[in-house]
């Protein structure tokens, strides 16, 4: 563990088991989607439908869409590095970490390697498409992955944080290129497709936005079940989660 991520820890671990409130309080709120996605996805749906004037409003559901396929394509690329990098074991499971680690943390991801974090790298990825969109919002949905969502994990031993930094530049590098001006052209052209089939597009972006939130955890599960019927003791189900 590099000095970095010693130094941090080692901080965080002054107040871990302290208080089994605090503990338990944090552990909610690393695995409550409605606290660490829904208001992210909350906030697209406000903007998409914020009172703007027409060509304002073309503007933003483009860049909405950007976010869409930024934070869709950031998790596959953090998923995909996590996969073909060197596998690195969380800090919970690091029997040489000598912090101490709250009481209350999940488990079931021993064989899911802790670099990069798939969840600042997805969220990081809406905030800075939010950001795009509108500088305040932008800015308060940056915090609040920081806040809600990436520190309750770094705390809980879940990852280390350079995981999470290297998952949250992840994020922001794929939605600043993604969301960025060479590609705009192609979400307010897919805009225009999409306001031809209104309802279809609704009921899509519910279903996406509802996945989003809840980090894509119930088609991760759907996966995880499909390979073990087909490969039975390779893995369980409870390590999708």
């Amino acid at each position: 563990m590099n000095a970095f991520d010693a130094s941090i820890i080692g901080y965080l671990s002054h107040f871990a088991r302290r208080s089994p409130l605090l503990d338990h309080a944090v552990a909610m709120l690393a695995g409550n989607h409605f606290v660490k996605g829904a208001p992210l996805m909350a906030m697209l749906w406000w903007l998409w439908f914020r009172d703007d004037a027409p060509e304002q409003r073309q503007r933003v559901r483009g860049r909405i869409i950007g976010t869409f396929a930024a934070a869709f394509v950031g998790l596959v690329v953090g998923r995909s590095l996590a996969l073909l990098l060197p596998y690195r074991v969380r800090p919970l499971y690091d029997v040489a970490l000598a912090a101490v680690l709250p009481t209350g943390t999940e488990h079931g991801l021993q064989t899911w390697s802790s670099f990069p974090s798939d969840h600042a790298t997805m969220f990081c990825a809406v905030a800075t498409g939010i950001l795009f969109i509108s500088r305040p919002n932008g800015l308060l949905a940056l915090l609040h992955v920081a806040l809600l969502v990436c520190l309750p994990r770094v705390y809980l031993g879940l990852h280390y944080p350079t995981d999470v930094l290297a998952g949250a530049v992840l994020g922001a590098g794929v939605a600043w290129v993604i969301c960025g001006p060479r590609l705009r052209p192609l979400w307010h052209w897919s805009l225009r497709r999409i306001e031809a089939h209104p309802a279809g597009f609704y009921a899509a972006a519910f279903l996406l936005t509802f996945e989003m939130a809840s980090m894509f955890d119930e088609f991760r599960l759907a996966t995880a079940f499909v390979q073990m019927a087909l490969h039975p003791g390779a893995s369980s189900v409870h390590a999708a989660l």
